[in-house]
């Protein structure tokens, strides 16, 4: 990683980067990066993950950001070579690639997360019962398996916890747009 951003301050510009599109999750978090590094590099953006993978792995494009079922067969098999994850912590299917924290980045702790969100005037009965049916499936060792084929795990957040994650998350991707100018529109 050291090497990129010192390659891309003496070139500015001129390294390119796939994303899945404009203030897509790639997107903003390569221009944090950049912006962080005092470097720059040349947006492309591309309509999803497929067009980009085949572009990087043709060399039309010199780096990305992407999922790990994306990326990691491919470093897997020696046609890519991974420089970091975007995780705070190292990837349990991983180990060897350091985080971006780790890299010299301590803001992006940047993970890919889903989550399940519901009107807030929806009945404690309500919430109880989906909680309760949310916690079973994750729990389940075939939605287990599902995930780690596409070298994801569950991460469960209490109610009271999520509060406190999503708004750390509305904090560094506004904060993102801001800070990078990226055009949302």
């Amino acid at each position: 990683m050291a090497e990129l951003i010192a390659l891309a301050k003496r070139k500015p510009g001129e390294i390119s980067y796939g994303s899945n599109g404009p203030g897509s999750l790639t997107h903003l978090t390569t221009a944090i990066m950049a912006h962080q590094a005092g470097a720059e590099f040349l947006h492309v953006p591309y309509q999803g993950a497929a067009p980009l993978m085949t572009d990087l792995l043709a060399g039309r494009i010199g780096m990305t950001l992407t999922a790990a079922s994306a990326a990691l067969p491919l470093v897997q098999s020696g046609q890519l070579r991974a420089l970091a994850v975007t995780t705070g912590g190292r990837s349990r299917f991983s180990p060897d690639i350091p985080t971006l924290v780790e890299s010299g980045f301590p803001s992006l702790d940047a993970p890919t997360w889903f989550g399940v969100v519901v009107r807030a005037t929806t009945p404690a009965p309500i919430l109880a019962r989906l909680r309760a049916e949310f916690n079973s499936v994750t729990a389940s060792e075939g939605f287990s398996k599902a995930l780690e084929k596409n070298f994801m795990e569950v991460l469960s957040v209490t109610p009271q916890a999520s509060d406190g994650f999503l708004a750390k998350e509305r904090k560094l991707w506004s904060d993102a747009v801001r800070l990078t100018g990226v055009a949302l529109d």
